[in-house]
């Protein structure tokens, strides 16, 4: 005997079971450029902050713009990102080049003083 089917009845369908991420595996990784995009921004806006205290300033600008235009390099994502450390971080690297340049010209002052006054010391012991 044959059951009888009704037309009613709505086909019946089997759904895979939902795939929930790993405790870990919540958010995707950042990889490739995006990630170095996102590091050379977080540089550069730290040269800035730290712009008063050049021998600190000018590394982190020089490893943003070195960092920003590897991942520009890659050309995917993050460009963006990339561009804005990249001006960030050269901008900055401008503004530090005349404190170094400063810096060099009161050392370089600072010990022509102190030799100066090592031997006008050398010159009063003497008796000269």
């Amino acid at each position: 005997m044959d059951q009888p089917t009704s037309e009613h009845t709505p086909p019946v369908t089997t759904a895979a079971p939902a795939v929930t991420p790993a405790p870990g595996d919540a958010t995707p990784a950042l990889t490739g450029s995006k990630a170095l995009g996102i590091t050379a921004l977080v540089l550069s806006l730290a040269s800035v902050l730290f712009g008063i205290v050049w021998f600190v300033a000018t590394p982190l600008a020089t490893t943003a713009v070195i960092l920003a235009i590897v991942a520009l390099v890659k050309k995917r994502n993050g460009k963006g990102l990339s561009i804005a450390a990249t001006i960030i971080g050269g901008v900055s690297l401008l503004i530090l080049i005349p404190f170094w340049f400063l810096m060099s010209v009161v050392a370089l002052q600072g010990l022509q003083d102190y030799s100066q006054e090592r031997e006008n010391e050398s010159l009063q012991t003497q008796g000269l």
